[in-house]
């Protein structure tokens, strides 16, 4: 019964005393097919199912060399990896070079001495299936590397609207806050796009983490008293001191979701999330809290935000009498382009500002 685990080489060269001299060298140990031209071993490559696992290829042959058929060999995908041995009578030491040069896995030199030839296809084969096994390593690798980046893109998901749901259950005066201003953001970012504003920094990638990073920046609510956040009238000085500490509050209780000694600036998302619960209370023209950044030291996606949080305040009344309309509102932003609002943003909520009154109605 033959054995099923030999391996396939293929001889080609176009003296049939060398055929046979190979092919009688071959035979114990390998499955061996013969081909007396270039042109007839491409057809027996190339229609056959299985491929060989090594091909002898002589060089000085009519119509069509060795390096020829080397080079078409070398140009399909499916015989590309095939390990290609030159047996020659070519000695000169610039003809292995060219061969080598070309893709050859080896270079033997006529008359062929059988151990030296049959140590130079073992380690060949060896070398082939050390690849095949590598390569079947990392695309394993590669789909396990795959899977554990996609649950732990699923944490992530469920861990942010976890967080999400802490902040929306907290603050019950305005619910469903975070959802529209997620949504606000997200218009503003696409609409600056288009605008051609800050296209370098609102790429796709950045734009989706901007947008999940968003409803993270009221989480620093949990840590204000209810009694001052949700007062009716007017705020004293104290009160006014004790909001002004609520970025920072909300930017350190995202920090902590970070180990301390991690760099937590490869969390992309966390890192947009910090910024804007620290800066979405700055103004354009530095009169805003806690830094008294000025226009674009204040972090982009926290003056988006800046321009999101006022809009779904005054859209479901928190901060603003119910008597107010949407040409207050327009007229308000307007107003404060250029002092509480980067003109620029100002811009492309003009632009957007149907979607946005839309996306309101959603929640």
């Amino acid at each position: 019964m033959p054995n099923t685990n030999k391996s396939t080489l293929l001889i080609v060269d176009d003296t049939p005393e060398n055929l046979t001299h190979l092919g009688n060298l071959l035979a114990p140990s390998y499955r061996v097919k013969v081909a007396n031209s270039g042109a007839r071993a491409l057809s027996i490559v190339h229609q056959s199912e299985h491929k060989p696992d090594l091909i002898l290829l002589d060089i000085l042959m009519p119509d069509m060399d060795g390096y020829a058929v080397l080079e078409q060999l070398k140009e399909h995908s499916d015989t590309h990896d095939i390990p290609v041995i030159f047996v020659t009578s070519l000695e000169d030491c610039h003809d292995e070079a060219l061969g080598l040069s070309l893709g050859a896995a080896d270079y033997v030199t006529k008359p062929v001495k059988p151990a030296i030839l049959l140590s130079r296809i073992q380690n060949q084969l060896e070398l082939t299936r050390a690849r095949k096994l590598l390569d079947n390593q990392n695309s394993w690798l590669e789909k396990e590397l795959g899977q554990r980046l996609l649950q732990i893109e699923q944490i992530r998901e469920l861990t942010l609207v976890a967080l999400e749901s802490i902040a929306e259950v907290r603050d019950k005066h305005t619910p469903h806050h975070s959802l529209r201003t997620q949504a606000y953001v997200k218009l503003l970012c696409e609409q600056l796009v288009i605008n051609g504003v800050y296209i370098d920094e609102l790429t796709t990638d950045r734009i989706e983490n901007i947008t999940k990073a968003a409803p993270l920046y009221a989480l620093e609510k949990p840590n204000i008293s209810h009694e001052v956040i949700f007062k009716q009238g007017q705020f004293t000085a104290e009160d006014i001191n004790i909001l002004k500490t609520y970025p920072i509050l909300g930017a350190q209780a995202l920090w902590q979701a970070v180990q301390p000694d991690a760099d937590y600036s490869q969390y992309n998302f966390l890192n947009i999330a910090i910024d804007i619960a620290k800066h979405h209370q700055e103004k354009w023209d530095g009169s805003g809290f806690p830094q008294g950044l000025q226009g674009k030291q204040i972090p982009l996606h926290a003056r988006i935000m800046a321009l999101a949080d006022i809009v779904d305040d005054f859209i479901k009344q928190e901060k603003y009498p119910a008597e107010l309309s949407l040409e207050d509102l327009l007229a308000l932003i307007q107003a404060n382009r250029g002092v509480h609002f980067d003109p620029a943003i100002v811009d492309a909520f003009f632009a957007s500002v149907d979607k946005i009154i839309s996306a309101s109605k959603n929640y």
